[in-house]
């Protein structure tokens, strides 16, 4: 009997993050969820939109290759980079906005799907300089006991006493 092995779990040399099993399925309901929920001709749908369809297609690649610089963006998006990607970009103005405003949205889509995780949008940032742009990725965050809660619309509760 070999007590390293048997007694204590071995922990691989490069650990696999639990998370990524599902990220085919998260990017799929983010893909769904954009067009049966969102559609509409704002730029940060369609940059959402690009994301989530190249995300698609890299569904198995790990996390790293699911990340985008702003240029990939505009050339997902628009077909060329022939203007400074990062401007026009301009992530926290245009698309954290937009998710912000429809986030929820997006927890109950999965939810109603019976997933455990929905799909987050992520801008990673660096120490700047040339060579060390921000990425931008689609992840899955688990739907926590306080985004599983229905709260109720408050104008619509009656708030007499007993």
């Amino acid at each position: 009997m070999n007590q390293t092995t048997d007694n204590y779990p071995q922990t691989p040399a490069n650990p696999v993050d639990p998370v990524d099993g599902v990220m085919p399925e998260v990017i799929q309901c983010f893909v769904d969820w954009l067009e049966v929920e969102c559609k509409s001709d704002q730029k940060a749908y369609h940059i959402l939109k690009a994301m989530a369809q190249e995300s698609l297609s890299r569904k198995t690649y790990s996390q790293d290759k699911r990340r985008f610089t702003a240029k990939e963006i505009a050339l997902l998006t628009k077909g060329s980079m022939d203007m400074d990607a990062t401007k026009w970009l301009n992530w926290n103005k245009t698309v954290e906005k937009y998710w912000n405003s429809r986030k929820k949205g997006a927890i109950d889509f999965a939810r109603k799907r019976g997933l455990k995780h929905y799909p987050m949008i992520q801008r990673n940032s660096t120490s700047g300089g040339q060579g060390n742009e921000a990425t931008y990725e689609i992840i899955a965050k688990f739907i926590s006991e306080n985004e599983n809660r229905v709260v109720p619309d408050v104008k619509f509760m009656n708030l007499g006493y007993f």
